[in-house]
Order: C-alpha cells, then structure tokens, then sequence
C-alpha cells in the first residue's frame, strides 16, 4: 500500500490543503516555505494520522504526539469550534494487498471475494469532532466493502460495518498502511548506557523512555543478522541463567572467560560489526570520503540488582578509531545529529518487513553547516530505497534539489511574520489559512 495523497480540513491554521504525492514514482517530496509558513503544521497532521506512538516521539526533545484535542482547533476560531477536522489519506492497493485480502478471506472464513470489485484506490479518515471548542468523539473512516461468497454461491454479497468479515480485513489493510515516522528534529539524548534487563531505578519517565527506544533499535538491529538473533535470547538469557542461583559477588568471578561469555561477546561483535557497514558505511557513501579504521563497539557490563541474586545489564556504546575510544555523548554535535540519522532511518522497528515506511522530516540540519545540509540530500535516496519515501520541510535553498522539484510543494500562510518587526501589525490577518501548492 502507497499513499497518494492527503487532504487536510480545519487542522489548525489549515482551512483545507491537498498534499498529492503522485502515483508512486517520486519518493522525495519536498515542501518549500518561509518561517511560520506552516510547514511544521502539514507534517503535524500528516503524523496524526497515524502517529508512531512509541516510535521516535519518546525521545524527541520536542513534542510531537501529546498534542491534546483542543490544541488542533484553529486558532481563530478557539471560542466556538462546532466542526469536524479531518485528515485524509488516499491510499493505492497493490496487487499483493489484494493477495493478501483474498487469502484471509479464504483461509479464515471460507470466502471468496470478487477481486474485480477490490479498489485500485480507497479513502481512509481520521476526523475528530467538536461541539463549542469541545472535543466529542474520534472516529476511523474507511470506503471500502468487500463483495464475498461461498465456493457454492452464484452470487457476490457486499459486506460492510459492522460485520466480522468487514472488521477483519480493514484490520489486515490497516497493518499494511505505511508507517508514518516523524522526525521534528534529531537532537537527541544518546544515553551513555543502555539497560536491556532489569529497572532504571530513580529515572525520570522521559529517560525510560529514551532506553526503551534504543532497546527497540538494538533488536530491529539484530534481527537483520545473518542468521538473525534475538536480544532477550542470545544476550540477556545467557547472562540471567548462568549460575542462575549464584550470588552476585560470586557470579562475576564464575562469568568472565566462561563459554556463555565467550558466546556474548561473540553475538555483540556480530552486531557492531552490522552497525559499523550500515552507519559508516552509508556515511562513507554520502559524504564521499573514507572513514579510516573507524568501529562500533558495544561493551556489556552486568550490575547487582535489586536483589542479591539479580542481574541488570547495560550495553554500552563506543566509536573505536584507531587507539581512542568515544561514548557517543563525547563526540560533536554534528557527528551525533548525522549518526542517529543514520542509525534511527535503518534501524526503526519493523525496518526489515514488507511493511513502507513514510518518513518525515521537519527542516533537517537546520542546525548544521551548508556543506553538510548538501551531504545531508544524498542521503535521502539511499534511506527511500525502493519501497519507503519522505516528505520534509525546508527553508533552506541548501536543502532544495533542482531534480526534485516535480515533487515539490510551495507551502504559504499568505502572511509574513517578520513583517511585526517592522510595527505593521495592522497586516497581520485576523486568521492564517495555509496553502500548499504544487511548485510545476
């Protein structure tokens, strides 16, 4: 499934706005604006429609999907909002969605469905209603209704909500929509370890989060071995049942030169060994240089828990070039902002299934230099691949590619912010209403 395109209704400071995406053969999607332009605001609804709720919003140093219900009412209208808003997606079906209808179908109820009937196209809604600024009640929209038979049945019969059938495959298409991933920006906290088992102990709600993700980025990460391994299995398990009844003190005695150590440090050099070709790699492939001698290393260490008995494990990140040795929260800004780049667009959950993935970009490296804003575009199409696509904001003529501009949208709130610099306030529209504009 591809999405073509989203439509946009009263979300903010967007009376209506069409994104279109085209039919598939543009995956860079470019939206081109001044500050305050609403940008930002285009992303924003896109992400409501599928918000990636515990994706990379956990460890943003800015809020991207606890965005309450009253904050999506346009502001001009705050005092008496009787309206629906609305984001909707119009979504393509491939021939193996259309596969993968008809074997549910068939394996789980015993039904054929007439393929000629199956939609090149369907609509899918998100809407939230209000009543007087008041929020009422969200609700999922989808056109599509399945006509289905028996083997013996002449005929094809529709069948629609709210029936198990209906339910069942929305619930199928639904699990094939594309992931929408936003990224507002990459200033994140690159925790100096990481627990992979046990409690954070006395750690705010938002560091817990951060571990967790990176937890998440370690597995997706080790599932793309070859052959795949498993984080809990061939790392924490090992170290959790050796001796499983040793005391602590004694356990680390018992452990370093054992073979289940041995087999540790083996599956974790396997693993850095992956990160080095897939980080430095694609880093040595867009900037066009070579990176002399420089690894991952990821270093286990084993802690007492709560209990005497218990093990809390930790891995520990590292850059090796040459003799020295860097935590990543050691090395520069700009190095950290390119590696979890690098590292968060390969390895996001569920990077190695057939499922797409839509990134989106809120003016990326903004906060770095011009030469590394240009680097940062070749980029783009090694992360789109063949199957996922981006859609980022930019204001940035460093960030705009000339062959991208069939794919590229001119974003415009018809007012210039900067304009109350100069005292004219009196120009400044009672309410914004952001467009988007194709740049052909």
């Amino acid at each position: 499934m591809k999405f073509r395109s989203f439509l946009i209704k009263n979300f903010k400071g967007i009376k209506e706005a069409k994104l279109d995406l085209g039919t598939g053969s543009a995956s860079i999607h470019t939206l081109v604006g001044l500050n305050e332009s609403g940008k930002t605001t285009i992303l924003e609804a896109i992400n409501m429609f599928q918000p990636d709720e515990e994706g990379i919003h956990a460890i943003a140093q800015q809020s991207t999907i606890d965005i309450s219900k009253d904050q999506l009412i346009p502001k001009a209208m705050k005092g008496d909002f009787t309206a629906t808003i609305t984001i909707q997606a119009l979504v393509m079906i491939s021939e193996n969605d259309k596969d993968a209808i008809a074997d549910l179908c068939i394996n789980k109820f015993d039904l054929e469905i007439d393929r000629s009937r199956i939609p090149k196209e369907i609509v899918v809604a998100k809407t939230f209603d209000y009543d007087n600024s008041t929020f009422i009640k969200q609700s999922n929209l989808w056109s599509f209704w399945p006509y289905l038979k028996t083997k013996r049945q002449n005929k094809y019969k529709r069948y629609s909500f709210p029936s198990d059938e209906w339910h069942s495959i929305i619930a199928l298409l639904r699990s094939r929509l594309p992931r929408i991933i936003y990224f507002p920006n990459f200033l994140f906290e690159f925790p100096d370890k990481i627990l992979i088992s046990g409690e954070l102990t006395e750690a705010p709600e938002k560091s817990g989060k951060i571990n967790e993700y990176f937890v998440g980025i370690i597995k997706d990460a080790m599932a793309s071995l070859n052959p795949p391994m498993d984080l809990g299995r061939h790392v924490v398990d090992r170290i959790k049942e050796t001796k499983a009844d040793t005391p602590f003190s004694q356990f680390m005695q018992i452990w370093f030169g054992s073979p289940e150590s041995e087999s540790v440090d083996d599956v974790l050099e396997r693993l850095a060994s992956k990160l080095t070709d897939e980080v430095f790699g694609r880093w040595q492939q867009i900037l066009g240089k070579e990176i002399h001698s420089a690894e991952i290393e990821i270093i286990p260490s084993i802690e007492s828990g709560l209990s005497n008995n218990d093990r809390d494990i930790y891995l520990t990140f590292r850059v090796k070039q040459g003799r020295p040795r860097y935590k990543i929260s050691e090395r520069s800004l700009g190095f950290r902002w390119f590696f979890c780049f690098l590292l968060f667009t390969r390895f996001s959950r569920g990077a190695f299934d057939d499922q797409s993935v839509v990134f989106l970009f809120d003016e990326p490296a903004s906060n770095l230099h011009s030469k590394a804003q240009a680097k940062l575009l070749d980029s783009f199409e090694v992360i789109t691949g063949r199957k996922n696509s981006i859609i980022f904001s930019t204001h940035s003529h460093h960030l705009v590619n000339p062959l991208w501009l069939e794919s590229a949208h001119v974003v415009s709130s018809g007012f210039d912010p900067e304009s109350e610099l100069d005292g004219n306030f009196v120009d400044a529209p009672d309410e914004i209403s952001i467009s988007v504009t194709p740049y052909r």
